[in-house]
């Protein structure tokens, strides 16, 4: 248990050193879609390590696409 919440935590350091915010997005779009549904906003823009403005723009840029 405790190898799988380092392993855990070793991902999300080196996807906040080699990753965009987008790339943190799209992640967790794949893999949380319904996460969207139930949590604010603001707590998906501090848990992706950015501020709320920021992750707006991710949405609308992604939304163009």
């Amino acid at each position: 248990m405790a190898q799988q919440a380092f392993n855990l935590t070793i991902e999300r350091m080196e996807s906040f050193v080699f990753k965009t915010p987008e790339e943190r997005y799209l992640d967790l779009i794949k893999n949380h879609a319904d996460i969207f549904n139930t949590v604010p906003l603001y707590h998906i823009s501090s848990y992706l390590g950015i501020q709320g403005p920021s992750l707006s723009r991710i949405r609308k840029r992604i939304s163009g696409k």
